[in-house]
């Protein structure tokens, strides 16, 4: 993966953006089950999610991840993949201490202009509901949902695509 152009979020110089390595890993499974409980999911939701929000070393190779650090911290990262002619969100989570500060767009505009770069033209992402305003104001457009049913509580999950320039 081509690193991004060292982008930054915040004031602080300390304020970047760079690949992940594997060392990162823990910290990157730490920060989604965060972010997810921030929106106030119960409990057993969470642990029956543990193993679509942890990541693993392989995933590295699979995807290409982005973090944003801030004075050395990581405080939130993005995953994306190629399916063919398209990509996929695979996370995009922001540790809820820096929800707000630019992170989330720094970290989506950093894989959009790598995915551009490797000439992709469309991002898909299966958004969680409390996220569908943050990809909208991007300028994604929802093309769908997709059901993510938890136990008899009918959910669905929008499906949401935004044109690579």
């Amino acid at each position: 993966m081509a690193g991004p152009s060292k982008a930054t979020f915040g004031a602080s110089s300390g304020d970047h953006v760079r690949p992940a390595a594997s060392a990162d890993v823990p910290a990157l499974t730490e920060i989604a089950h965060e972010a997810k409980r921030h929106w106030g999911y119960p409990e057993e939701w969470i642990e029956t999610w543990g193993e679509l929000l942890t990541l693993k070393p392989q995933d590295l190779a699979a995807q290409d991840v982005f973090i944003a650090e801030s004075a050395g911290t990581v405080v939130g990262f993005c995953s994306v993949s190629r399916q063919g002619d398209s990509w996929d969100v695979e996370h995009m989570w922001v540790h809820p201490g820096h929800m707000g500060r630019n992170v989330g767009r720094t970290l989506m505009v950093c894989a959009i202009r790598h995915i551009s770069r490797q000439g992709g033209r469309v991002l898909t992402i299966e958004s969680d509901p409390h996220a569908e305003g943050f990809y909208l104001r991007l300028g994604a457009r929802r093309i769908g949902e997709v059901p993510a049913h938890m136990g008899t509580t009918r959910r669905f999950l929008p499906l949401l695509e935004l044109s690579i320039r």
